[in-house]
């Protein structure tokens, strides 16, 4: 189940995705392609995947809804610390 919900903010257009994953899911990788003039101009992905290999899905996180936090930044709700660990090359 995907749930969308698109909204402005700040004068600029904010999209957010809510996916429900089945038990029985291994791994996931996101990715975002965008085309300028006919051509891929950008692709980023959660992890670099290989067609039809399985193995280089990222594998999901639980994370406990107690361990999550949000607060308001820009007028738009934003996660605020999620009480995992930092990522390497993270902002």
């Amino acid at each position: 189940m995907i749930e969308r919900l698109a909204r402005t903010a700040g004068g600029r257009a904010e999209v957010t995705l809510h996916i429900l994953l089945p038990e029985d899911v291994d791994g996931i990788t996101l990715a975002f392609s965008k085309s300028e003039s006919g051509k891929q101009a950008l692709l980023i992905a959660t992890s670099p995947i290989r067609r039809t290999d399985a193995t280089t899905l990222g594998a999901p996180w639980r994370i406990e809804p107690k361990a999550v936090h949000c607060a308001e930044k820009d007028g738009a709700l934003d996660l605020a610390e999620t009480g995992l660990p930092a990522l390497i090359g993270a902002p």
